[in-house]
């Protein structure tokens, strides 16, 4: 009988920390990729004038600041004022423009909406996005007078992929994860969905009711492997990091 705690990731975990989840001889661990991203280069010259043109930027991905980050004009000198959600997000806007350029951040898009309506002075932001980015953020704010120009930089297909092993937990990572994870899967009663975030929270819930879904108590790796060890009761993050 496994007396194991098995574990799935539905996107490829940091190679260190995966590494030293499956040295564990008290977990089972696997993951894959269940999205695919196909970057979308925008011209230099579509960068600037959004940018010029609106008076913030908006990211709610890590992707879409790699993306941006890769094709942003060379002799652009403009001063960023960027809003962006929390967690690898952030990461990735201190990694390729400077924490300086971080004006506020949030937990979730809807959250970070109204952040941006109470601040009063950015009557128009530059939304850089996939192709299957979520309403939330854009209709808070047009729905309150601010203009949204957006600018899809990448979009998201599903990779779909049977699971190795009947799991007690899977990690999900985005609502397109989601999407992608139950249009081959069944999770089985008794499963445990580990969220990052409110919004993939609601993706699962839509997808059944039924679900026992936690959610990460910030949109991190490692929370969502405390996450976990708190359901479980085994300190898997502790323990993998000795």
């Amino acid at each position: 009988m496994e007396s194991r705690l098995r574990i799935f990731s539905t996107k490829k975990l940091r190679e260190p920390l995966s590494q030293a989840i499956q040295s564990r001889e008290d977990l089972l661990f696997a993951e894959a990729d269940f999205i695919r991203m196909i970057p979308l280069p925008p011209a230099p010259d579509a960068i600037l004038r959004i940018i010029t043109e609106t008076s913030a930027i908006v990211f709610t991905s890590a992707y879409a600041v790699h993306q941006l980050a890769s094709g942003f004009p060379g002799n652009a000198s403009l001063p960023l004022r960027i809003f962006c959600l929390e967690g690898a997000t952030r990461a990735a806007v201190i990694g390729a423009f400077g924490e300086r350029s971080i004006i506020g951040t949030a937990a979730q898009a809807s959250a970070l909406a109204e952040l941006i309506i109470a601040r009063q002075s950015y009557p128009s932001v530059a939304f850089f996005c996939g192709d299957q980015r979520r309403d939330e953020l854009p209709l808070v704010l047009r729905e309150q007078g601010i203009t949204v120009e957006e600018l899809v930089i990448y979009a998201t297909e599903p990779s779909p992929a049977e699971l190795p092993f009947t799991p007690d937990a899977v990690m999900f990572f985005s609502p397109s994860a989601v999407d992608s994870f139950f249009s081959r899967n069944d999770p089985g009663p008794g499963v445990v969905c580990i969220a990052i975030g409110p919004t993939t929270a609601a993706a699962l819930r839509d997808h059944s009711p039924d679900l026992t879904i936690i959610s990460a108590a910030r949109p991190a790796q490692e929370a969502m492997l405390e996450a976990i060890s708190l359901h479980f009761q085994r300190n898997i993050l502790e323990r993998a990091n000795q």
